[in-house]
Order: structure tokens, then sequence, then C-alpha cells
């Protein structure tokens, strides 16, 4: 109704743009073809980009340095029960990391920096329960779908943003839980660790590392 304006009725619009899309613009080859068929390279290429790392992180081998102490493995017991998880992961020590890993699709799985041996008890249960929420919440899962849908829909910036928007929020998750009931001054020390881990940490944590060591448990016992 204001003066200057022009209405576009969408559905005929979107009709008249397949149908464009769909003529021929050398011999029998059209936009449409052109565009599903890059759409389709795409997203193979990322996909076994992502299946590539899951394999990587499923048969790396285990390092040696990689058997925790007692004290470590008594600090993940007792977290496991006060979270009140049922199933029992494989904790490891690893040099090649600076910043704890959640492991585990079907089993609640970490990795913690060899540093962390240094560490005192109380910022050491803080890790392992942020990394065992991950678990409990099915962090991997989501990470993974979030991964497949970048990759089906490789050419479209918002879905990145969307990936990424998804694994800081799922971080948050974890976060809150764990200073869910922690006075003022043990919510301070946490959130001065997580500063130290961001500040000291030159890597970025890959969302799918984890639940690619689904088959970790299995292998540590054998």
């Amino acid at each position: 109704e204001l003066p200057g304006t022009r209405n576009i009725y969408l559905p005929s619009f979107f009709s008249k743009l397949f149908h464009l899309s769909r003529m021929p613009i050398w011999r029998t080859i059209s936009p449409l073809q052109i565009f599903l068929t890059f759409w389709v390279i795409g997203a193979l290429f990322f996909l076994i980009r992502v299946a590539s790392r899951i394999m990587c992180n499923i048969y790396a081998p285990l390092e040696e340095d990689s058997t925790p102490s007692r004290r470590m493995n008594e600090l993940y017991e007792k977290m496991l029960q006060e979270l009140g998880c049922e199933k029992r992961g494989t904790l490891l020590m690893s040099s090649s990391i600076s910043v704890a890993r959640s492991a585990g699709f079907f089993y609640p799985n970490a990795i913690l920096p060899i540093a962390s041996e240094n560490m005192p008890d109380e910022k050491v249960c803080y890790t392992l329960k942020h990394e065992i929420l991950h678990y409990l919440h099915h962090d991997v899962w989501i990470n993974l779908a979030a991964e497949i849908l970048s990759c089906l829909f490789w050419w479209n910036p918002a879905v990145y943003l969307l990936q990424y928007t998804v694994t800081n929020l799922l971080e948050l998750r974890c976060d809150s839980h764990v200073c869910k009931d922690l006075s003022d001054e043990q919510m301070l020390d946490y959130s001065q660790m997580l500063l130290d881990a961001f500040q000291t940490s030159p890597e970025q944590k890959d969302p799918l590392f984890s639940g690619l060591l689904g088959g970790l448990k299995r292998k540590a016992r054998s």
C-alpha cells in the first residue's frame, strides 16, 4: 500500500526461478545440475574428512605415559559416583595435549594432560566432572550431528556459525552444572582454572575427538 512498493508472490517467484535453473545452458547441462554436482562433491569431501578424523583417533596408539596414578583413578571414581554415572570408562593421561578431553560415545572416557597430576585434588575433580558431564549430556553425539550438518550444507556460512555456537553452548552448559553447587570462592577458582587453560593452550579442541575413542575401554583392557 506504500507508494513505490512492489509485491512479489513468492510461490510464483520460486516456481519461475526453479524453471530457469532447469533450462540447459550448454547441451543438456543446466545450472541446477551444476549446483547439485558441486553440492554432492563438496558434501562427500567433508564427510570423508570427518570419517578420516574418526578413524585416526580410534586407531591412534596409546602413549607410554597414558596410565594414570592411583590418586587420579580414585578421583575419577569419586566423580563417577557423585554424578550417578553407572558406566565406568577409561582415564588416560597424555603429554600431547594441554586441555582435558571427554572421550566416549558409549563410555565416560576422559583424557587429561600429564600436568594434571600436579594439580590439587579439587581442581582435578572440577576437570573430571566437566568431562564426565559431556558424556552424560550426550554432547559428543550432538557435536557429531552438527559436524554432519555442516558437511551436508558446506556451502552455507550460517551452518558453521551454528556449529561454533552449539559447541560453545555445550561447554557453557557443563560449566554451569559444575558451578551449580560451588561456593562463590570455589566458582572464582574454577573460572580462573578455565581462564588459565584458554590462555596457555595453543590447540583447538576437536568436538569429535572423544567419541571416536568409544572403543578405548575395550582396547585398554585387552
